[in-house]
């Protein structure tokens, strides 16, 4: 028997996206996506949402200062935004498709 071979990434997609306290987009609705990978660089806490509009209120994960989330599978397609407590620093956005 054989079993199939799972795809792969052929691109990565690196960003950076400066902190706002107002949401910003840190990856488009991408159905290609395989993989998402951010780090934190920014000395604020960072509310990043599966979809629009993230706030400190309404968010999917909430990352501190220095810190990096790995999207688990089954990788989420939707647009990705994200809001800091200041406008300090940057995420830094890898997207694998």
């Amino acid at each position: 028997m054989t079993l199939p071979v799972p795809a792969r990434a052929t691109l990565a997609s690196v960003n950076r996206v400066s902190a706002s306290v107002t949401a910003v987009t840190l990856a488009a609705a991408n159905t290609f996506r395989m993989g998402l990978y951010l780090f934190n660089d920014s000395t604020s806490e960072a509310y990043v949402k599966y979809g629009a509009a993230a706030s400190t209120t309404s968010y999917t994960i909430k990352m501190s200062a220095g810190s990096y989330y790995e999207m688990p599978a089954p990788i989420n397609t939707l647009l990705i935004s994200c809001v800091w407590t200041t406008a300090t620093g940057a995420m830094q956005v890898t997207e694998a498709s």
